[in-house]
């Protein structure tokens, strides 16, 4: 009887040990997926991933920004020409709201934050 709990328990830990590997794959596989979307953000038409409302009501558009357009074209919160620093601004603030709702752990915010911090910081004029 003791040999089979034994087996169950080894069993039971090897089944841990697969589900947290493929956890971190997933994981990996998400920040992989947010990179190549950032980057076909930037080489295309520099659009943040959100876009926040207007200041007196304090929340956040969470749609994509497809659905927006063509949800109302004509109200453009953001002007024609965005300057890198401002870009990068607002994806901090796409990558919060993904934390905020879960999306992403604390592990992948952090380094996603750091990231873009740095590319800020190579973006940012001297002397500031």
């Amino acid at each position: 009887m003791g040999q089979f709990i034994l087996s169950l328990l080894g069993l039971f830990a090897i089944g841990c040990v697969l589900y947290g590997i493929s956890a971190g794959v997933q994981a990996i596989q998400r920040v992989f997926a947010y990179l190549a979307e950032s980057a076909r953000n930037d080489a295309s038409d520099k659009r943040p991933l959100v876009t926040p409302l207007p200041p007196d009501t304090g929340k956040t558009d969470y749609r994509p920004a497809a659905r927006r357009e063509h949800a109302r074209p004509e109200a453009s919160t953001h002007p024609a020409e965005v300057s890198p620093m401002q870009h990068g601004i607002e994806e901090l603030r796409a990558l919060f709201a993904l934390y905020q709702q879960g999306a992403l752990t604390q592990v992948e915010f952090d380094g996603m934050k750091r990231s873009l911090m740095a590319t800020l910081k190579s973006v940012a004029p001297q002397g500031q």
